[in-house]
């Protein structure tokens, strides 16, 4: 699967929870939403877009809470944790095996899992 099939493998099961999800297209997935994040990034730190204003310090800017970044991690929550859940069915492991990210270790399991 490539880049942009994957991204729209990603919207067209939106809120899909069966199924399997292939590790390109988790993957894929994955880089797409860290590609966003960048980018609006740079654009909220261009034009000065923020929920909570950064501290400034001696080093810059530090902290902040960006509109277009909120926005955008609310629109990509559901289908990430989607994604994720169909991956862990396509290691054949039960979907609900996500809530172990609550624990310390559990984020290091679900990453060798994604892997």
């Amino acid at each position: 699967m490539d880049f942009t099939s994957a991204i729209k493998s990603g919207f067209s099961n939106y809120a899909n929870f069966s199924g399997r999800a292939s590790r390109s297209e988790y993957w894929y997935w994955y880089l797409f939403t860290v590609i966003i994040g960048i980018g609006l990034g740079i654009i909220e730190g261009a034009l000065g877009l923020y929920l909570v204003a950064p501290e400034v310090t001696e080093y810059g800017e530090v902290g902040g809470l960006g509109l277009l970044s909120s926005i955008a991690n609310l629109a990509l929550l559901i289908p990430t944790i989607a994604i994720i859940w169909r991956r862990l069915h396509d290691i054949d492991k039960s979907g609900a095996w996500w809530f172990i990210w609550l624990t310390c270790v559990g984020i290091i399991v679900l990453f060798v899992w994604s892997v």
